[in-house]
């Protein structure tokens, strides 16, 4: 699948959830929340999040990979 944003999937984000930050997909256990996600995208990309761990180190900010997209 390559390098892939999560804009190139979800085309209509929830109003409740477009602020959102990492931390609110993350639970008390320190597991992703993928129930909040499922009818947002493809169980494909979904699968990939069970190789990201969340860390919850320093402040839960957008970050640039420094690439033009």
């Amino acid at each position: 699948m390559g390098k892939t944003r999560l804009d190139d999937w979800v085309t209509d984000i929830p109003s409740h959830m477009r602020d959102w930050c990492v931390h609110e997909l993350v639970d008390d256990n320190g597991e992703w929340k993928l129930s909040e996600l499922q009818d947002l995208m493809p169980a494909a990309v979904l699968q990939k999040f069970n190789v990201i761990f969340p860390v919850e180190e320093g402040p839960d900010l957008r970050y640039w990979s420094g690439e033009s997209r």
